[in-house]
């Protein structure tokens, strides 16, 4: 069983945009660039979001293990989504956290 902490990553800006240090290396195994991608959505999000990726998480159909499956924890939220999904979930996490904070910024409360 191992668990797995978001890369330290950083979003580099200059004029005409932007890009993550490190860059993604395609050579990585699915777990790294998942941690690559957690580290992403942390910088991008600007607020020290708890992201932590598993191996030991399994689902199983019918008594069969699925394979490929990756556990994440946001606080004490808990899934399992295989590499792609889990991609896009992250995605998901990005937009919701730096949808939040830029309503906070601006003074409007949400509530």
């Amino acid at each position: 069983m191992s668990t797995y902490e978001p890369m330290t990553v950083t979003r580099v800006r200059y004029v005409g945009g932007s890009h993550i240090e490190p860059p993604l290396d395609p050579d990585w195994s699915e777990m790294d660039k998942l941690r690559w991608h957690a580290g992403a959505v942390i910088a991008d999000a600007g607020v020290p979001l708890r992201i932590t990726l598993d191996d030991h998480s399994r689902l199983s159909c019918n008594g069969v293990d699925v394979p490929r499956m990756y556990g994440l924890t946001l606080g004490t939220w808990q899934s399992i989504h295989s590499f792609h999904d889990m991609w896009d979930y992250l995605n998901g996490v990005r937009a919701g956290a730096v949808e939040a904070l830029t309503i906070f910024l601006d003074g409007d409360d949400p509530l």
